[in-house]
């Protein structure tokens, strides 16, 4: 599988917008489609970075730093560090935003 921020973004803002105090997602079976699967994968990755935290086998929640990812994304930033340092870990893009903020500001 190969990371995809942008899928990695979607999912986050999907998080967000969640009705439920807890975003819910059914768990990858062997016949399961290609779609659950990335998103499996890619919430794996979302709590490996701590922008999500796993609260159950199916559950999840978005953390501080999810809420910072999107925001700085919301600002263009996130595109910003991109262009920067080049499609790495989405935490990591988060930091690279957050300078690029910080030496914007006078």
């Amino acid at each position: 599988m190969k990371r995809d921020t942008k899928y990695q973004l979607t999912l986050l803002n999907e998080i967000e917008e969640y009705d439920g105090a807890l975003y819910e997602v059914s768990p990858p079976t062997a016949v399961a489609k290609e779609e659950r699967v990335k998103k499996w994968q890619h919430l794996q990755l979302l709590v490996d970075e701590d922008l999500v935290e796993k609260r159950s086998d199916y559950t999840y929640r978005l953390t501080a730093m999810g809420h910072d990812a999107l925001d700085l994304h919301r600002k263009g930033l996130i595109e910003k560090a991109v262009k920067k340092s080049g499609d790495i870990g989405l935490a990591i893009l988060a930091d690279v935003a957050k300078t690029i903020l910080l030496s914007s500001v006078p």
